[in-house]
């Protein structure tokens, strides 16, 4: 019985060592992925939604890169790097920006960033973003 009692205090000691052992070896994990994030975001800069702008419906005007997309921003007009025009639904003194479908449906978004990306996708694809970060609704 002594030998059984023994094996198992062995069997206990050595689990519960290995389980300190994972306890840091995961806390040293969160600290990689820390890292590995504020690297990420080092590297591709700050995302130009977040510049401020005197007024929360009005985008900040210029030359916007963002997601491999550029465009300058006047008003509601967007203009591509491509040639490409179109114009966002603003709404005075909100934030949220629409893109006017073909089919009558607006395709509203709380930034104005990801309205113009959006609205680059659906004049150069006639796709809706596959993102999710729109309400679709009926245009008004």
């Amino acid at each position: 019985m002594e030998g059984i009692t023994l094996l198992v205090s062995i069997i206990l000691i050595v689990f519960g060592v290995l389980q300190i052992i994972l306890f840091f070896k995961l806390w040293g994990m969160t600290n990689d992925v820390r890292s590995l994030k504020n690297h990420l975001i080092s590297q591709l800069g700050a995302k130009p939604h977040t510049q401020a702008s005197t007024s929360p419906s009005e985008p900040v005007p210029g030359v916007i890169k963002n997601n491999g997309i550029t465009y300058t921003v006047t008003g509601k007009d967007v203009e591509y790097s491509d040639g490409t025009k179109g114009s966002l639904k603003t709404y005075p003194g909100y934030p949220e920006c629409g893109v006017i479908t073909d089919d009558g449906f607006e395709l509203l978004y709380n930034d104005v960033y990801y309205a113009s990306e959006a609205l680059y996708q659906y004049i150069t694809r006639k796709t809706e973003s596959p993102n999710g970060l729109y309400e679709k609704r009926q245009a008004s």
